[in-house]
């Protein structure tokens, strides 16, 4: 454990998808007071779009980044069918 509390993690964030980090976090089973899960939050969905834009939008077409957009839609969805 470091000093300012945080553990250090050997996760490199910035090779996954928008898909595989959901998929990660939803892994912890992080819900909120409602009981509500955080992939279901459009806040953190909102952010984990905003970090993988920045990381992968320039390696990806229009068409490919629109697509893996509509993919993201499905997962959540998905996951707030359970």
């Amino acid at each position: 454990m470091k000093m300012n509390g945080f553990i250090e993690s050997p996760n490199d964030f910035s090779a996954k998808s928008a898909v595989d980090l959901l998929s990660f976090f939803h892994g912890y089973g992080f819900k909120d007071k409602d009981g509500n899960e955080l992939v279901a939050c459009k806040d953190f969905i909102h952010l984990i779009e905003l970090f993988c834009t920045k990381e992968s939008s320039k390696s990806l077409s229009p068409a490919e980044n629109l697509l893996a957009h509509k993919r993201l839609d499905l997962i959540v969805k998905d996951y707030m069918s359970r």
